[in-house]
């Protein structure tokens, strides 16, 4: 999976003191990885803990059991399109 520190062109860190950390919500739908309802879940949650959070993982830990499901059926699906050659 590709880490979500990386977003476009743009490296994100938490390291205190280097470089401002971006919510994981604004990395994850920049990756595609969520919809803005399932951003707007993670970033609620950020907001109400006070914590950043940096891994894909993390987030969909965050997300309901459905809505994390549905993120990674879509990855996933997105994925099989990316890796079928058509024939020609």
């Amino acid at each position: 999976m590709e880490a979500v520190g990386n977003a476009g062109s743009r490296q994100w860190r938490v390291a205190r003191g280097t470089r401002r950390a971006a919510p994981v919500g604004y990395i994850a739908r920049e990756l595609g990885l969520m919809d803005d309802l399932d951003v707007l879940a993670v970033l609620n949650r950020q907001r109400a803990t006070g914590e950043l959070f940096c891994e894909a993982a993390t987030a969909l830990q965050l997300l309901s059991p459905d809505a994390a499901r549905r993120v990674l059926e879509e990855q996933r699906a997105r994925r099989s399109e990316e890796l079928r050659v058509e024939p020609g």
